[in-house]
């Protein structure tokens, strides 16, 4: 006889292990807040320096390039 047919139900072990998927955190992400622009929040004068900037800017670049190209 076997020993595990004497032992109740109630009595027995179960070894059997169940498959589990281990959950996932999932990343929530937050809402992203974008300003509303207005028309104090950029003055024509602001503009007007950009462009200024902006322009002598690209000459100051042009002029190193060029210089870099007549050394070689």
């Amino acid at each position: 006889m076997d020993s595990s047919q004497n032992l109740s139900n109630k009595e027995v072990e179960k070894t059997e292990k169940k498959a589990v998927i281990p959950l996932r955190r999932v990343k929530q992400e937050k809402a992203v807040k974008i300003p509303q622009l207005n028309d104090d929040s950029i003055s024509s004068e602001d503009c007007e320096h950009h462009s200024l900037w902006e322009k002598s800017h690209l000459f100051q670049t042009s002029r190193s390039l060029h210089a870099d190209a007549s050394l070689s």
